[in-house]
């Protein structure tokens, strides 16, 4: 005679009966499985927490969890320890958890109390105390949990292989026991002879919870080899996702166990089988940092290349997350580095973007293009200047990569920091032999760009680095003369101090000087002056300095060229004509 699963759940543990002497759940924990537990919570936050949770984002019901937790929500607090205690969205912290579920325990919160004498019982995150585990266990008992009124009988055991088959189908019991449930604990717990047991008494060894995971999947995730196994060869499917689209596979591949991942795959696992967001147990296993569980899948015919829905690879997650392990171990088995996600990015500019600088050296000795542009038209190393990525411009520097490599627009990492007035990454590229004398498309140089939008710190390091004073643009504008148009006097100052010729003229004739009388700051004419400025010289179209002056009413400035010498000198601009100032 048999017994086969009955749709009736019990609510929060498992029934135990009379004469079956068997452990239904050590820890009743809210791993991905137990998150299917719901309790009564009318707050729209932990709504929204539940959720996320069964989406598997932890790290965002994490948060969730922590406000309400903070308002003394009890089963918040009790999900805090559990998310601790199992390391979800969380690094493991067995300290943590023990508190938060003292937390809701002292609230009256039933499992955190089980819980918590189960952590005392173990030791687990509190100092091992036996009188404090009962002292627990029975305001548990108390609440109604019935593992803890087994724990203060001392009838727990940790054993399924003495199930009495009579027992179990016996016309005594008044209430029916969902077998599966005793599966899904034995499979977590790594009891694979029990399971062959309970498979004998007619358990269903597919069955899914309300979320959808089996046993296999909770095993897989818990790595528990053995009942991995055990349920295979009783005909577990390897591929069964569940409510959220996970896997055996990827649980085993992200929780980094090994002996699960070479078992499942041996089983028929699906080494290229996808969540819905694309993610493979190779993602998963780069994510993690997890270069054995790469090369396991890889020895299986894993697709490396294989892109999630953002369209990225293995490879990009590795950058991502500064996996350097991982990363080396994909470029070894052949892992393609000049592939582009959807935003046009390479794993290098990912590594770039996200600081990542292990990651950067892992991929540059694994010799990944350098020049490869995303959607902005940006090398790794433009990337890095523009947005002042300083790690990574050092770490790309440092490995070699040409500091007047240009982006599709021809701009160079110098000229690009010169124009945002980003001192650090100029002195970067300067110090590693970035020319400050290359010139853009229309001519402008690093000097002009910084000039042009008066930066001055970052002016004096290209001076002290080579950056030639007197260079002008394809329009013929010189640093000098944007000083002095924009009436900038310590910029002024500087570049005269580097003997920039104040008498250059540009494309239309205009002088620093003229520029100066224009904008009509009187110091900084008075300053060209001093510095050897020419009253006399005329544009293309014969204005001096002193016509510019009169022409736009600057009276002070006017007032110095004439004590300067210049009304003797000034010319009429010829009736009718117009000058046109191209400026760069």
């Amino acid at each position: 005679m048999s017994v086969t699963a009955t749709p009736t759940r019990t609510p929060v543990c498992l029934r135990i009966f009379p004469g079956l002497g068997i452990l239904a759940l050590m820890l009743v924990t809210p791993l991905p499985t137990a998150l299917a537990e719901y309790e009564e919570n009318d707050n729209p936050l932990y709504e929204e927490a539940m959720e996320a949770a069964r989406l598997r984002n932890f790290a965002e019901a994490l948060v969730r969890w922590r406000r309400l937790a903070d308002d003394n929500d009890k089963n918040a607090q009790y999900r805090l320890g559990a998310m601790y205690r199992r390391g979800l969205g969380v690094k493991p912290n067995l300290k943590l958890a023990a508190q938060w579920f003292r937390k809701a325990a002292e609230n009256g919160h039933a499992r955190a109390q089980y819980n918590l004498g189960v952590m005392y019982q173990k030791g687990l995150g509190v100092k091992k105390d036996p009188q404090e585990a009962e002292r627990w266990f029975h305001r548990a008992d108390s609440n109604g949990v019935d593992l803890a009124s087994l724990k203060l009988r001392g009838i727990v055991n940790g054993s399924l292989t003495n199930i009495d088959v009579e027992t179990l189908t016996g016309s005594a019991r008044k209430q029916p026991l969902d077998i599966n449930e005793i599966v899904t604990w034995a499979a977590r717990e790594g009891y694979d002879k029990a399971l062959n047991d309970l498979f004998k008494l007619g358990a269903d060894v597919n069955h899914t919870d309300k979320f959808g995971r089996t046993a296999l999947i909770v095993a897989a995730q818990h790595g528990q080899a053995g009942s991995v196994e055990a349920l295979l060869a009783n005909g577990a499917k390897p591929n069964k996702k569940d409510g959220a689209g996970s896997f055996p596979l990827y649980e085993a591949s992200l929780h980094n166990h090994p002996l699960t991942v070479k078992s499942l795959l041996s089983g028929g696992a699906d080494p290229n089988l996808r969540t819905p967001g694309g993610r493979t147990a190779l993602m998963a296993a780069a994510a993690k940092n997890l270069p054995k569980i790469i090369d396991l899948l890889m020895d299986h015919q894993a697709n490396i290349n294989l892109r999630q829905a953002d369209g990225r690879t293995a490879l990009h997650i590795a950058a991502a997350y500064d996996n350097d392990a991982a990363a080396k171990a994909l470029l070894k088995r052949g892992a393609n580095g000049r592939l582009l996600d959807k935003a046009g990015a390479s794993p290098l500019v990912v590594a770039v973007e996200h600081g990542n600088t292990n990651v950067i050296r892992v991929l540059l000795q694994g010799r990944v293009p350098t020049n490869l542009t995303n959607q902005h038209g940006d090398t790794p190393l433009t990337y890095a200047a523009r947005y002042g990525r300083h790690k990574s411009l050092r770490a790309l520097l440092q490995a070699g990569v040409n500091p007047d490599d240009t982006d599709k627009r021809h701009r160079t990492a110098l000229r690009i920091a010169a124009e945002n007035g980003d001192k650090i990454a100029v002195n970067l590229l300067l110090q590693h032999r970035a020319n400050p004398q290359l010139h853009g498309r229309k001519g402008d140089t690093a000097l002009i760009l910084a000039v042009r939008n008066n930066h001055t710190p970052v002016v004096r390091a290209l001076l002290g680095h080579g950056a030639k004073a007197d260079t002008a643009n394809d329009n013929g504008w010189t640093p000098l003369m944007y000083a002095a148009a924009r009436g900038n006097l310590p910029m002024l100052k500087l570049l005269l101090e580097q003997d920039a010729d104040p008498n250059l003229q540009n494309r239309n004739g205009w002088t620093p000087l003229m520029l100066a009388a224009r904008n009509g700051d009187p110091l900084v004419v008075s300053t060209l002056l001093r510095y050897g400025a020419d009253v006399r010289l005329t544009s293309s179209d014969r204005r001096t300095a002193l016509y510019v002056a009169r022409e736009h009413k600057r009276k002070k400035a006017a007032a110095i060229l004439l004590k300067a010498g210049a009304e003797k000198l000034a010319l009429p601009v010829p009736s009718g004509k117009r000058e046109i100032n191209k400026k760069g």
